[in-house]
């Protein structure tokens, strides 16, 4: 016994939940388009498809909320097909036709390639006219929306194979699809369909003259790129695959070596991340902490500088890192350039550096009030570095009072002894 699905009404409830599901999809497309997140090419695409759902929703509710009697499968035995209807997904008859009673099946494919906007799609209808030797006729045809296949002749080619037991069977094959044609006649003859390049070749040869020589010569265009790409990364000896794994690399264990009082040792591994990306101002910020440390200030303020001077470009190590939302070094390296200023007795470079620190700090517990006090303090500016050193003073009680760990006794006693200094002067 064989038995074929020829449709299956939808359920209310599945056609709403299509219907929405497509409506939702085509108001984000639009949402996207029109606020030129995508960037497509015609926006009638998006114009073709909110028309597609336009024309197919009616068509599922209406389906689904349909009261007609309709053929639901078909049950083939030895001796008899037996044709189901159904009305509401309730069966509502079963006919049974001896095999010896019928006169002819005959299978009809309509298959036409429409244009829609820029694009060519495939539209199916498979109608079947079983006819018996008294004259009579059960004509039905597959629903489209049944298994919500807009373009297949997929019912098609399983009805030819149920159908090949059947008295006088006979199929065609109508309208513009080549590609069908050629498709059924070949599955008809050896119980399988053409390849899926030889279909699309015979659709590539049903377009006109022009969109055959532009999608030539994207495919050309295509296949020197992956040539190209290929040529750069598998012949070209000197490429270096894994540069970003081995940057990372050397930046976090120079970073590692840093944190472990071994800065000669950190400086050799940035000098190797150094000769793969020389515009990265983390990797500056990184080299300028190993020279202050190392008392080699002078090197330390070259290096900040050349960081403050890249801080418009993105971070290598952060883009290798996939670290997207991350803080530029900014204020680090200023403070660097400050730190080591002061230590070289370069009060008012030192300064400047720490009024760029104050502006664009983006933590309330900063030391920078305290050392722009110290060069205002030794810049004689006694009234400056009081107001620096009373509100640094409030940051470590503020600090104190939330039990913070940033600030002890220690670093009162100290500032207290700053402003004493300055007053006494």
């Amino acid at each position: 016994m064989k038995k074929i699905l020829v449709q299956k009404q939808l359920t209310i409830a599945a056609a709403l939940l299509i219907s929405l599901f497509i409506i939702a999809l085509g108001i984000l497309f639009i949402f996207f388009v029109f606020n030129g997140y995508l960037n497509f090419h015609n926006k009638l695409e998006v114009m073709g498809f909110i028309g597609a759902a336009a024309f197919f929703i009616p068509l599922w509710l209406s389906n689904a909320n349909s009261s007609k009697r309709y053929v639901s499968e078909l049950i083939l035995s030895d001796d008899t097909l037996t044709v189901v209807y159904r009305k509401k997904n309730n069966i509502v008859k079963e006919k049974a036709i001896k095999l010896t009673d019928i006169e002819s099946v005959h299978a009809k494919l309509n298959a036409n390639r429409a244009k829609i906007s820029n694009s060519i799609f495939l539209f199916c209808e498979t109608e079947v006219k079983i006819r018996t030797k008294d004259d009579k006729t059960i004509s039905f045809k597959e629903n489209p929306t049944a298994r919500l296949t807009f373009c297949s002749y997929d019912f098609m080619l399983r009805f030819i194979k149920f159908a090949k037991n059947l008295p006088n069977f006979t199929y065609e094959v109508i309208g513009n699809s080549e590609a069908a044609k050629e498709d059924v006649k070949h599955y008809a003859m050896y119980g399988r369909r053409i390849s899926y390049f030889k279909r699309e070749w015979i659709n590539f040869m049903q377009l006109d003259a022009q969109s055959r020589r532009l999608i030539t010569t994207l495919f050309v265009l295509f296949f020197f790129c992956i040539g190209f790409v290929f040529y750069i990364f598998l012949l070209v000896p000197n490429i270096q695959l894994f540069t970003k794994n081995e940057y990372v690399s050397f930046i976090d264990h120079g970073y590692e070596l840093y944190q472990n009082n071994l800065y000669e040792q950190s400086l050799r591994e940035y000098d190797k991340a150094l000769n793969i990306h020389d515009d990265d101002y983390r990797l500056y910020y990184y080299r300028a902490l190993s020279y202050e440390k190392n008392k080699q200030y002078e090197k330390a303020i070259i290096e900040a500088n050349k960081g403050i001077a890249v801080l418009d470009k993105k971070s290598a190590y952060h883009n290798a890192k996939r670290k997207i939302f991350v803080k530029k070094d900014d204020v680090g390296l200023y403070d660097v350039v400050g730190d080591c200023n002061k230590k070289l007795k370069r009060y008012e470079e030192a300064k400047k550096a720490f009024d760029y620190v104050i502006e664009n700090v983006r933590y309330a517990y900063t030391d920078a009030y305290f050392k722009r006090g110290q060069c205002e303090f030794y810049l004689n500016q006694k009234e400056a570095a009081l107001r620096d050193f009373y509100r640094h003073k409030r940051i470590i009680e503020k600090s104190i009072q939330a039990g913070y760990s940033v600030y002890n006794q220690n670093h009162l006693t100290n500032i207290n002894k700053w402003i004493e200094a300055c007053l006494a002067h």
